[in-house]
C-alpha cells in the first residue's frame, strides 16, 4: 500500500534488540575475574546497572511498539471509513 515500515531513530528496533542481549552479556562476562568475596559489591552493583540499563531499552522498544500499533490502527480505520463512505 506504499506506507514505509516505522523505523527507530539511529537503528532498526529489531537490529537493536538482537544485539541488546550480547552486549548484556558481554559486559557481565567481563566481571569473571572480579568473581571473588572481596569485590562482591562491585560486581553486583555492575551487574544492578547493566540490568537497569536493559530494561530502559525494553521499556522504549515497548513504548515504540505501543506507537506503531496505534499508528497501524488508526490507519486501518481510516481505510475502512475511507472504503465505506
Amino acid at each position: 500500500d506504499g506506507r514505509e515500515v516505522p523505523v527507530r531513530a539511529g537503528s532498526a528496533a529489531s537490529s537493536r534488540a538482537s544485539t541488546a542481549g550480547s552486549q548484556t552479556s558481554e559486559k557481565i562476562g567481563q566481571l569473571n575475574s572480579s568473581l571473588n568475596a572481596f569485590d562482591i559489591d562491585t560486581v553486583v552493583e555492575h551487574i544492578r546497572e547493566v540490568l537497569q540499563d536493559e530494561k530502559q531499552q525494553l521499556l522504549d522498544d515497548i513504548t515504540f511498539l505501543q506507537e506503531c500499533l496505534e499508528g497501524e490502527h488508526e490507519f486501518q480505520c481510516a481505510q475502512l471509513s475511507q472504503s465505506g463512505a
